[in-house]
């Protein structure tokens, strides 16, 4: 009953939405020229074919998510100041339609707010301030059948950046800012069976970042911008030692050094099946970035845009050369293993890190990224034969952090058509393929590849209506001699459409 109450909503607002289109088709948003609203509503559907990003070997789990998006923003200009607030909100609701019971996945937190204030915008010397706020869902691949039919395997992400600048415009052509910013990262897990497992040891974590940027953008043809940008951020994370699927360490594998004597002496087999039974562990240690980028983009020919960027970028882990963090964090982990009253004497041994375990570890985590792995390389490009096509191909080398290990190495592809046959009707479709090399306490290589169709019609001035459909995977590859992660690998199949009606 409630599935079928969101879609007679659905129904209601689109009819509201056809009604009041003749009276809101004068303007683009409601208020005079200084104070602006544009309210904006959509109402949806998805059908999955892989809910819980499961690989092959377990059950995939179907299901149709109903979904409400409002979105409200405001804008406010002066004189000496332009300001502007904006809120998304999106609600899902999965229907019940067999024996699985997908009411774990509904969503309803996810929201997303921008807030900005630009001081003097129109003089020589101004400031701006930009804060973005999210709280955002998404799903985790299962590890298993039980896991994705009840638990969810779900993480809730929620992030806040805020940064303060300050721009100075010598001239039409000319602007340069300097400033800093200061962000929160916050992983959380929504299945009950993790968080009752991460009472030990997590295996998601948080992080803040903070540091300074300086950019610059100068514009020395009317339609082509040239832009540096230099910043430095320093990161700490909330936990330097995770429980890992990736980083198992086998003892009975390593050969005894007189430092860290025998590794045999930390063999834990509680069940007699000569494996070690111990829990695996990856280290997460603090660590500072540099960036430095030139691009160049703008309108080449008449129907030609192009866009290309080189940088170099590297990141140091590690508050000192031993890490100190991640060997405090072990410490703790074995202190809170001793006094923890939950575990028996069996699982104490099995959470406890030993002295060759440790270095491990900290070996393992003390790789950052140098020159030749930092280099920045980004190549865009948009042409358009007629008015009623659009092709885009664009490139993108870069490096980025990783909670669960030090960082990746990633190389993008995505190539874009966009055909209008109408002045009604446009056809978007992409395809995609990302490849990550991760480095750190846990070594993997995976291949991402996404195909999508996106169709919008546009009903009246107000209202749209869109059906689409696009398919994902990802595959764990043998590249850089590292082994396959299958437990990771999935497939999933999407059909959506619905109704959006704003200004």
């Amino acid at each position: 009953m409630k599935g079928q109450s969101l879609i007679l909503s659905a129904l209601l607002l689109s009819s509201i939405a056809l009604s009041n289109d003749a009276q809101a088709a004068e303007g683009a948003y409601i208020g005079n020229g200084s104070f602006r609203v544009s309210p904006q509503i959509g109402a949806s559907f998805e059908r999955r074919s892989n809910l819980l990003l499961t690989n092959p070997d377990i059950t995939n789990v179907s299901g149709t998510a109903l979904l409400l998006n409002p979105v409200l923003k405001l804008k406010h200009n002066t004189t000496n100041m332009s300001s502007m607030f904006g809120v998304s909100y999106k609600y899902r609701r999965y229907l019940t339609l067999g024996e699985v019971d997908l009411s774990s996945l509904n969503r309803w937190q996810d929201v997303q707010m921008l807030s900005s204030f630009n001081l003097f915008p129109d003089k020589k010397l101004g400031l701006m301030f930009d804060d973005t706020f999210s709280i955002a869902g998404r799903e985790t691949t299962a590890t298993s059948e039980i896991e994705s039919q009840t638990d969810g395997a779900y993480i809730q992400s929620l992030n806040n950046k805020a940064s303060l600048s300050l721009s100075f415009r010598p001239g039409s052509i000319l602007r340069l800012n300097a400033g800093g910013s200061y962000a929160v990262n916050i992983l959380q897990n929504t299945s009950e069976v993790a968080n009752n497992e991460a009472d030990v040891v997590p295996a998601l974590n948080s992080k803040r970042t903070y540091g300074a940027y300086f950019d610059g953008n100068w514009k020395f043809f009317p339609k082509t911008t040239l832009a540096m940008k230099w910043s430095r951020y320093n990161f700490d994370w909330y936990n330097n030692i995770l429980t890992s699927s990736s980083n198992c360490y086998d003892p009975l594998l390593a050969e005894a050094t007189p430092e860290f004597g025998n590794p045999n002496d930390e063999v834990v087999d509680t069940d007699d099946d000569g494996e070690s039974d111990s829990v695996c562990y990856v280290g997460i240690p603090d660590g500072v970035s540099s960036t430095f980028q030139v691009s160049l983009s703008g309108q080449f020919t008449n129907n030609l845009l192009l866009k290309f960027l080189v940088g170099s970028s590297s990141t140091k882990y590690g508050t000192t050369e031993d890490l100190e963090e991640v060997s405090q964090a072990i410490l703790n982990l074995n202190n809170s293993v001793t006094d923890s009253s939950g575990l028996t004497n069996d699982e104490e041994e099995e959470y406890r890190i030993g002295s060759y375990y440790e270095q491990q570890i900290i070996n393992a985590s003390k790789v950052g990224v140098n020159t030749l792995d930092g280099l920045l390389v980004e190549f865009g490009a948009t042409y358009f034969p007629t008015e009623k096509q659009q092709f885009s191909f664009g490139y993108t080398r870069g490096n980025a952090d990783a909670f669960f290990t030090n960082y990746t190495i990633f190389r993008e592809a995505l190539f874009r058509y966009i055909w209008k046959p109408s002045v009604k009707l446009s056809v978007n479709n992409f395809v995609k393929a990302r490849l990550d090399f991760y480095n750190g306490g846990v070594t993997r290589s995976d291949l991402q590849l996404t195909l999508a169709v996106d169709g919008t019609y546009n009903v009246s001035n107000r209202l749209n209506l869109t059906l689409g459909s696009n398919w994902r995977t990802l595959q764990s590859v043998t590249l850089n001699d590292v082994e396959k992660v299958e437990s990771i690998e999935f497939s999933d199949l999407s059909i959506h459409g619905g109704l959006v009606w704003g200004y």
